[in-house]
């Protein structure tokens, strides 16, 4: 953090190396959040595939207490500069294994299941506010997943609508950002990276359009390759 202040960034981070995945904190932090197999896969140049896991729902959610508040405490005390605090992206919660990753006992209706998963979100958002937080960045992989023809092509074969998903998602991201708190909101767009694999390819030209005029984010960080 030290480097990249005297390197001149406005906004430093400590690359969140505690974690065993960038979602890993969320789903230990929440009640009912398990984890299960994706229904996708990283795969490289060759065509081989490495599988995973990903959040999956088992029960009720329940946020227990704050979820990112050790991590803003080091933060701050070593940062002279903004501090970046990050979140898994609310369709983390869902995409990757999709309405059989969301227990139907827990939840029979799945809009039930988003509403719940928002209302965490602006709890946890607003707790990391009042304890400072300044600049809060949503780490989004589904929506670029969704640009992916081959996704599309995928959930399509499955009975799903990828412009479905984008829409779902776009509104839940918006009822998971509290826009009077004060926050810088930056969203940072990945395809998946794993020791040289990735899960996605293609343009955002699906998503640009709405992503950069919906949504209450201030700072984009988009992966070009």
């Amino acid at each position: 953090m030290r480097l990249q202040e005297e390197t001149g960034l406005p906004v430093v981070t400590d690359g969140e190396f505690r974690r065993s995945s960038y979602w890993s904190h969320f789903v230990d932090g929440i009640d009912g959040l398990d984890v299960r197999p994706a229904r996708y896969a990283f795969r490289d140049e060759g065509g081989s595939e490495t599988e995973f896991l990903a959040p999956h729902t088992a029960g009720r959610l329940r946020r227990n207490g704050p979820i990112g508040a050790a991590e803003l405490e080091f933060l701050q005390s070593v940062a002279q500069r903004n501090a970046k605090i990050t979140l898994p992206s609310p369709p983390t919660m869902h995409f990757w294994r999709g309405r059989d990753g969301v227990d139907r006992s827990a939840y029979p209706k799945e809009d039930e299941f988003f509403e719940e998963l928002a209302a965490i979100y602006r709890d946890e958002i607003a707790d990391l506010a009042a304890r400072g937080a300044v600049y809060l960045q949503l780490d989004e992989v589904p929506l670029a997943m969704l640009c992916d023809p081959q996704v599309q092509q995928r959930l399509e074969a499955d009975g799903e609508s990828a412009q479905c998903l984008i829409d779902r998602y776009l509104s839940l991201i918006r009822k998971s950002l509290p826009t009077d708190l004060g926050l810088v909101y930056a969203m940072h767009l990945c395809r998946g990276n794993y020791q040289g694999r990735w899960l996605s390819e293609g343009s955002y030209a699906p998503i640009a359009e709405r992503l950069f005029n919906e949504l209450p984010i201030d700072v984009f960080l988009l992966e070009y390759d």
